[in-house]
């Protein structure tokens, strides 16, 4: 009993040190045309999302980094949208990947950065990961096992959490 635990002592940083590895990365970048679009939703799954509502924005702005332990990993973290009828749909790809093995780890992670019109209503759905949303006018969030952080909401807020 005592050798596991020590095993498991030993282990532990190590795949804290490989969980902040970026072994591949690449930009994840979007700017979205809202012409017709009367509302935002942003699903972040277990990543981590920033938004922010930047007074005199016309556009939607999404800058973002991928990093994986692998090429195929990262190939296949996206950050897709899509529209259902005036509805922007925004999701940070697939879920969250981390891994360890006795000869190696794997792992993905995304980060995004989101502008956008302050008067567009928002909508977050948080799984497992992180979200900071700030300076919008109308915010409704849904959050499972992950972090929200809101500030300077003018305007109406909701949310749900489990």
């Amino acid at each position: 009993m005592r050798r596991a635990v020590l095993a498991l002592l030993l282990l532990a940083p190590l795949s804290v040190y490989a969980a902040n590895q970026c072994k591949y990365q690449a930009p994840r970048n979007l700017q979205l045309d809202l012409a017709g679009v009367r509302g935002v939703q942003i699903d972040v799954n277990s990543y981590d999302l920033h938004v922010n509502g930047a007074s005199g924005a016309k556009q939607l702005v999404v800058n973002g980094r991928a990093c994986a332990s692998d090429q195929s990993l990262l190939d296949k973290l996206q950050i897709t949208q899509r529209r259902e009828g005036d509805q922007l749909i925004i999701e940070l790809g697939g879920q969250n990947n981390f891994s360890f093995h006795l000869f190696g780890s794997s792992y993905t992670n995304l980060e995004a950065n989101v502008q956008l019109p302050p008067e567009l209503p928002v909508t977050v759905r948080v799984g497992s990961g992180d979200a900071t949303v700030a300076g919008v006018q109308q915010l409704r969030t849904m959050v499972g096992s992950g972090d929200l952080h809101v500030s300077n909401i003018s305007g109406a807020f909701s949310t749900s959490v489990g």
